[in-house]
């Protein structure tokens, strides 16, 4: 156990590295200063660099793609979405300490990228109509996540297009959210090799 979290801890270290960035390892870090409309946000805690890539690659991202990351702590995993050729990157971040620090890291990225915007909100009142593909790593409970789901659903009536969701680390009540939400459709379900058992839940625009 504890050769795997070192060899953990030396791939964050070499992530933030390359990138010329500070996302603060894999450890639990704080609660957000603040509390949210429903009061269930959870704590910043990222998976390693080459997870997150696993995570995403079954998304498909292309190059018109705008991602968000709702809860995107200091920016992990917003930031290898961006490596990833889109057009836009957003990441939504309730903590003002973590957001600043997502701001500061997205300026000093020094790959090549697109640009990258950082938003202190609260993820339940925001205005989704530009994204088209959803990121969440379990950053809240299941009451923010259904107004979440439905601020996106709302958002398809002023803009249509094909939306394509992936949630990082869901629990039972995250599942029987997306459950009722006969809107979407899910298009799998994947544990990837070192990821301690954590599967991601992959969804797409389905018929209304």
């Amino acid at each position: 156990m504890r050769i795997k979290s070192a060899i953990r801890a030396f791939e964050a270290v070499l992530g933030d590295t390359v990138l010329g960035v500070s996302t603060l390892g894999s450890r639990k870090g704080d609660y957000p200063e603040v509390g949210s409309v429903h009061d269930d946000s959870f704590w910043y805690e990222s998976k390693s660099y080459y997870l997150n890539w696993l995570y995403l690659r079954p998304a498909r991202l292309e190059a018109e793609d705008v991602v968000y990351d709702i809860g995107c702590g200091a920016g992990r995993l917003l930031f290898v979405a961006a490596l990833c050729g889109v057009k836009r990157c957003v990441g939504l971040e309730l903590s003002r300490r973590l957001s600043e620090l997502a701001r500061t890291n997205a300026s000093k990225i020094r790959l090549p990228h697109p640009p990258i915007e950082i938003r202190q909100a609260d993820a339940s009142t925001e205005d989704y109509s530009e994204g088209t593909v959803f990121l969440f790593c379990n950053p809240f409970g299941a009451q923010t996540l259904e107004t979440v789901l439905d601020q996106i659903r709302s958002s398809l009536m002023t803009n249509s297009r094909r939306i394509r969701m992936v949630y990082i680390h869901p629990e039972n009540d995250h599942r029987k959210t997306f459950a009722k939400c006969d809107w979407l459709e899910q298009t799998g379900e994947q544990t990837f090799p070192g990821a301690r058992g954590i599967p991601a839940m992959y969804f797409q625009t389905g018929p209304e």
